[in-house]
């Protein structure tokens, strides 16, 4: 497997695969694991982390891996939210320091930590890049070559057979997100949105409002030499590893928040034979 940088925000990751049954190709999908927290699940991150190291799965992180809101000058800052390992002098340094710490073990099998509203939020107002900074302290350590993914970009699977060369394309596309978590809709609403200024896309991935599904869009298309033919557009929406609906006070408690959805998506590329090539499945993370 091999990783390119086509642009600023489009990696294209090159797989040479086998037509055989046996080929499967596993990457995971998280978003919002608000690592810092107190009441990020970490148990439940270590164990997802442990299966990705077993199932040899690269990781596509989009966003807000960090919490950060107990900075000196932020006005979200609660004492309550911040873990006693860092509720020191240098509060950010600490936090980044030790999320290097836990994720040393795992860097081989990252290819993009991305961006959220969190990290850019301490980037707007205190001019330190956490995601930057993160990223340098685990590629310098572990040779690795982990990209900041930015708050949206693009990751082309290129498959190519070690037969003939023939393949395909995959096109995913990713963005943290935006909006509130959307009680009743759960952001389902987006989809149609996002498919009509994501035409190039296969998949569309989002994170932010701490919901899980899916949600596919069948599209009629047509080649350049006129024939139709049917396809899909999957949108997935990943959770998070923030679980803070059972505190009896705060600002989840306060706005009457529902229970967040927790963990990550498997998505598994695969071969389906002569005539459909390349396809891919997704699955909850347990």
């Amino acid at each position: 497997m091999e990783i390119i940088k086509l642009s600023t925000n489009v990696l294209c990751i090159k797989i040479t695969y086998s037509r055989s049954d046996k080929f499967e190709k596993r990457f995971f999908l998280l978003s919002d694991v608000h690592w810092d927290n107190p009441h990020c699940n970490r148990k439940l991150l270590t164990k997802h982390l442990e299966q990705v190291k077993r199932k040899d799965a690269r990781i596509i992180d989009v966003g807000d891996f960090f919490d950060m809101m107990g900075g000196k000058f932020d006005p979200r800052r609660s004492k309550g939210q911040i873990r006693p390992e860092f509720n020191v002098d240098n509060y950010y340094d600490a936090i980044i320091q030790a999320a290097a710490d836990y994720l040393d073990p795992y860097a081989e099998n990252f290819i993009t930590i991305g961006m959220g509203n969190h990290e850019t939020a301490v980037l707007k107002n205190h001019e330190i890049n956490p995601t930057e900074r993160l990223i340098s302290i685990l590629n310098s350590r572990n040779k690795t070559n982990i990209f900041n993914g930015g708050y949206k970009g693009w990751v082309f699977f290129r498959f190519r057979s070690d037969a003939d060369g023939g393949g395909k394309t995959i096109k995913l596309h990713y963005t943290h997100g935006s909006g509130g978590n959307a009680p009743v809709t759960k952001g389902t609403l987006k989809p149609s949105r996002r498919g009509l200024i994501l035409p190039d896309a296969d998949i569309v991935v989002s994170g932010h409002i701490h919901n899980r599904w899916t949600f596919s869009i069948p599209r009629e298309r047509v080649t350049s030499t006129g024939r139709q033919y049917l396809d899909e557009q999957l949108h997935i929406q990943l959770p998070t590893y923030k679980d803070e609906y059972m505190e009896y006070k705060g600002w989840a408690t306060e706005r009457e928040m529902p229970p967040a959805a927790l963990g990550g998506w498997w998505l598994t590329f695969y071969y389906a034979g002569k005539e459909e090539g390349i396809k891919f499945d997704v699955q909850r993370a347990t």
